[in-house]
């Protein structure tokens, strides 16, 4: 540790030399311990071992913390960790890590956000606009025939609806014929007729 000097030039140059991660058995290093970017939440928590204890020397895996999302640090979980303090979190809960891991660390780290979100790490909600569309349905009188007194859909019961079916007679039914009473013709839809027997013969 400490610092050295060397003279270049005429000029005194001070040199700092810079703190190294901790070596594993292997003679590798722990991934995220020199340069600390997001946090293991398992770290945090005085109940539990740390996650450099439990990778270095109890044979738990990255493999594993992908899944358990506590030593987001330590296994270079970033892109994807939203952890804070002692509790852990992915993609802002709004998404999966995707990530390739072994024992010791894991590569290619990134979001895969639920429906809905988007972002690098999933914490901006995609605005929906539902648009609901109407179509308006017209309804055409049938004044092909009157009523008793001569009036017909169009001419009386438009204005008088509360006559409705007061008039009806053989030809006219004011129910099926006009709009005001609940019938008549709707847009788009085969006309409504009536057809009689002419037995003003015989064979």
């Amino acid at each position: 540790g400490g610092s050295t000097s060397q003279q270049v030039g005429g000029r005194r140059l001070s040199t700092q030399r810079k703190p190294l991660a901790r070596p594993l058995r292997d003679g590798r290093f722990l991934q995220g311990l020199a340069t600390t970017t997001c946090v293991n939440t398992r770290d945090n928590s005085s109940a539990l071992i740390s996650c450099a204890t439990q990778i270095n020397d109890n044979g738990e895996t990255c493999s594993n913390y992908l899944s358990w999302k506590d030593c987001d640090n330590a296994c270079s979980l970033c892109a994807c960790s939203t952890a804070t303090g002692s509790t852990p979190e992915h993609c802002s809960g709004h998404g999966t890590c995707n990530a390739t891991c072994d024992r010791y660390n894991c590569s290619g780290a990134a979001c895969v956000c639920d429906e809905g979100w988007e972002g690098d790490k999933c914490d901006v909600q995609i605005s929906t606009t539902t648009t609901t569309t109407t179509t308006a349905t017209t309804c055409s009188n049938d004044d092909s025939t009157s009523d008793s007194s001569n009036g017909t859909c169009s001419t009386y019961y438009d204005y008088s609806p509360e006559d409705c079916g007061t008039m009806d007679d053989s030809d006219f039914n004011a129910s099926k014929q006009c709009c005001a009473c609940g019938g008549g013709n709707a847009a788009g839809s085969a006309s409504q007729q009536t057809c009689y027997n002419d037995d003003s013969t015989s064979d």
